[in-house]
């Protein structure tokens, strides 16, 4: 099983409007049905990323694979699109900016390099901005379909990880597991600390997460997480990309709560997770669901329960 849109983004795209005019013209006929990401790097060519492949795209709006023809991005080029990324004001996005991204309208992330500002030790934002990488988020109904039994065995809600390496659909599959067992009666609430998950906008979620899910939103994960438990009663709470050991912490005080989580985080699979200093994370969860992109994002290469994982020190064993 993988992820594929089946819907087209179209040039009104919020991401497409959060760059500059001329990379816009340039992506005007661009078919946007498998773009999955965008990447600006100053002086560069830009780059399309298809998830099976990469191409490059011409000064007069062609696609191709040389990278010598590509359109090469300028200066004037990421100064724009940041402008137009952070709604016409940098300033008022530095939050975001220091943490290396941006989020807009449709849970859509923009990732930023560049020269890191320095206080006292830690990253205050950023400066002579590099490179600009947009994310297409999207609603894939039917992406958790292979996984909601492992997830629902015997008729119980188990705490679920998905883990892959970054950029193989796991905020798409965790979304649409949130909407899944959602429509199976669960009363969940989403720790969405990036505002990618449901894409909430004044109080109104931009996707369909099931009528049975709360949203925190742009809250941090582990105070999220316990605000969920003490306030709204839920039987899961989802939340993407932990890994701190405040998500830890947080993580155990809500199973001591009686509450499932449901996560994802950064790793190849769920055994190398478990092999490389990731027990105490691991022996939080029931359920393992490790993604790719063989066969494009969202590849389900393992389903294994946190047993196997002990039972092989990292090897795999399959559960459905």
């Amino acid at each position: 099983m993988y992820i594929a849109a089946p819907a087209r983004l179209h040039s009104n795209s919020p991401l497409l409007s959060c760059m500059s005019e001329r990379i816009q013209q340039l992506l005007k006929h661009i078919d946007f049905t498998a773009l999955e990401e965008v990447r600006l790097r100053r002086g560069r060519p830009l780059l399309l990323d298809f998830g099976t492949q990469q191409q490059f795209i011409t000064p007069a709006g062609r696609l191709c694979q040389q990278e010598g023809a590509g359109y090469v991005v300028t200066e004037a080029d990421i100064e724009r699109s940041l402008v137009l990324a952070c709604g016409g004001s940098v300033y008022a996005c530095q939050e975001q900016l220091r943490h290396g991204y941006v989020t807009v309208n449709g849970g859509n992330r923009i990732g930023i390099t560049g020269s890191a500002v320095l206080e006292n030790g830690e990253i205050r934002s950023l400066k002579e901005i590099s490179g600009m990488s947009y994310r297409f988020a999207r609603q894939v109904r039917g992406a958790a379909d292979q996984i909601i039994d492992s997830v629902l065995r015997g008729g119980e809600l188990h705490s679920t990880l998905i883990v892959s390496p970054p950029g193989c659909g796991k905020t798409t599959l965790l979304r649409d597991l949130a909407r899944q067992i959602s429509t199976r009666g669960y009363k969940s609430v989403i720790i969405d600390e990036r505002s990618e998950l449901a894409a909430m906008a004044g109080g109104v979620c931009g996707y369909d997460v099931g009528v049975r899910t709360d949203v925190l939103d742009a809250c941090p994960k582990a105070a999220g997480m316990m605000m969920a438990v003490r306030s709204m009663s839920p039987q899961a709470v989802v939340t993407d990309e932990i890994g701190s050991e405040e998500d830890v912490e947080a993580i155990r005080s809500a199973l001591r709560c009686g509450v499932c989580v449901i996560a994802s985080a950064h790793a190849k699979s769920a055994a190398a997770l478990y092999r490389t200093g990731g027990r105490e994370l691991c022996a939080l969860f029931d359920v393992f669901i490790t993604l790719s992109k063989r066969r494009g994002s969202g590849t389900v290469e393992e389903v294994c329960s946190l047993d196997s994982l002990c039972a092989c020190d990292g090897g795999e064993k399959k559960i459905c």
